[in-house]
Order: C-alpha cells, then sequence, then structure tokens
C-alpha cells in the first residue's frame, strides 16, 4: 500500500478542521462584537455586556452559542454567491456552505466526507472565506485605532 493510498489522515489534516472551525468562529464573533464596540464609542466605564458574557462561556469551558441566524456579516455569503456564479460550486452546494455559515462553524473535512464539495472546492471555498475574515479582522483593528484619541 503506497502513502497515498494510507486511509490514515496526515498529521495536518486532523488539526487543520479545528483550526479552521476555531477561526470562524472568531472571525464571527469579531465581526459581531467589534463594530458594536466601536459604535458605541467604548466610553462606558465597565466592562462590555458581550465581554462580560466571552469570559463567563470560557471560564466555563462551554462552546459559544453559535451566532443567530443572519448575524453573519455579508461578505461571506456574497463570497459563496460570487462562487456559485463563477461556476467553482452549484446553488446545492452554495445552500449547503451558506447554511454552514450562519450555524458559525464549517466542518471542511464532514463537507468533503459527506460528498457536499470536493476537496478542490474546499479549499477554493475556504480560501476565499480566511482572505474576507483577515480583511474583516484588519477593517477591525484599523477601526479601533482610529478610535481610540
Amino acid at each position: 500500500m503506497s502513502a497515498s493510498e494510507d486511509p490514515r489522515p496526515s498529521s495536518r489534516a486532523r488539526w487543520r478542521a479545528p483550526m479552521i472551525g476555531a477561526l470562524t468562529g472568531l472571525a464571527v464573533a469579531a465581526a459581531i462584537v467589534v463594530p458594536s464596540a466601536i459604535a458605541s464609542g467604548g466610553g462606558s466605564s465597565g466592562p462590555c455586556v458581550a465581554g462580560k458574557a466571552a469570559r463567563a462561556a470560557i471560564a466555563a469551558d462551554a462552546k459559544p452559542a453559535p451566532p443567530p441566524p443572519g448575524s453573519v456579516p455579508h461578505q461571506f455569503l456574497d463570497a459563496v454567491a460570487q462562487l456559485q456564479q463563477a461556476g467553482t460550486i452549484t446553488a446545492a452546494q452554495a445552500h449547503a456552505v451558506d447554511a454552514a455559515i450562519e450555524s458559525g462553524r464549517i466542518d471542511p473535512d464532514k463537507m468533503v466526507a459527506d460528498h457536499v464539495l470536493t476537496a478542490a472546492q474546499m479549499k477554493t471555498v475556504n480560501d476565499r472565506l480566511i482572505a474576507i475574515k483577515m480583511s474583516l479582522a484588519s477593517q477591525a483593528h484599523a477601526g479601533s485605532q482610529v478610535a481610540k484619541p
């Protein structure tokens, strides 16, 4: 049996899905919390409610609740629509990816294993979503720098 036929996932594949899921969760959380913090002006003397909830979830070692439907930044759903329009994924695949995005967790290995997407399609979708996350993070970071005197 050659190395390419080995049924065991490589060490890289074993940690990739949890890391992508964690990054997705962080990006969605940041995309929800940062704009509201910027809009509030940060003038309160006490910690914000979202910060208290996040610290409580971390302290309780609990999984954070997925964001409510419709609270996902539009850039993610727009990117999926663009991939569909470009013919990279079908409408059914786009719908499945949108549902995963709105749930707050994308499991690339499961989507490929369930034949929702091919490995190449998943890589393309993932690369696009990571680029959006990085863009939103840099915008949030730039906005937080502007908000501070």
